[in-house]
């Protein structure tokens, strides 16, 4: 009889095993596939356009501004993607800290297009930002000139001198910010 027993026990641990097998066989079959097939990556994107002020400032704090001061600086934008880039637009916002600046604050933007449109040739035009109607917006409480320009090639770097002429302002800190922004 013990050896009836036994055999039933041993048919039974047989069984469990065969299925266990076949269950670690189905399991590996699904997720070797998966895994295999699965790639990670870590990757750090950065923007295509840098745009930054004299060695590399990315905010140009003006301290002191009173009345009829005249700024000069330039401003840099380089192009860091590995393709040209058409007609970005250029962003300069310019803040009081207060929220209070008016497109009037500033009675003169005036910038030498050095890169003459993306031709390069001849002589590059003097412009004055506050001239033109609708460049710039004071709704949000910042002065934000937008500028409409044509292309920058691959690894370009323009260098922009700017000067920039306060109306009647009371005394303060400004300050300047640029970016681009791509339509496409």
């Amino acid at each position: 009889m013990k050896n009836k027993t036994k055999k039933k026990l041993n048919k039974k641990y047989l069984a469990f095993g065969i299925l266990s097998l076949f269950a670690l066989a189905l399991v590996s079959a699904l997720i070797v596939p998966y895994l295999s097939n699965k790639a990670s990556v870590n990757m750090d994107v950065e923007n295509a356009m840098g745009v930054y002020f004299n060695e590399g400032l990315e905010v140009l704090t003006l301290n002191a501004t009173t009345a009829m001061s005249t700024f000069y600086f330039d401003l840099v934008v380089e192009n860091s993607a590995n393709n040209e880039i058409i007609a970005p637009t250029l962003e300069i916002s310019v803040s009081d800290g207060k929220w209070t600046t008016t497109c009037q604050d500033l009675v003169s933007v005036e910038f030498t297009d050095t890169w003459c449109h993306g031709d390069g040739l001849g002589e590059c035009p003097v412009q004055n930002l506050a001239e033109y109607e609708g460049v710039c917006d004071d709704s949000t409480g910042k002065a934000v000139y937008t500028i409409p320009t044509e292309k920058y090639n691959i690894g370009q770097s323009t260098s922009y001198p700017i000067s920039a002429t306060f109306g009647n302002v009371e005394s303060n800190t400004y300050t300047i910010e640029a970016q681009m922004f791509f339509t496409e």
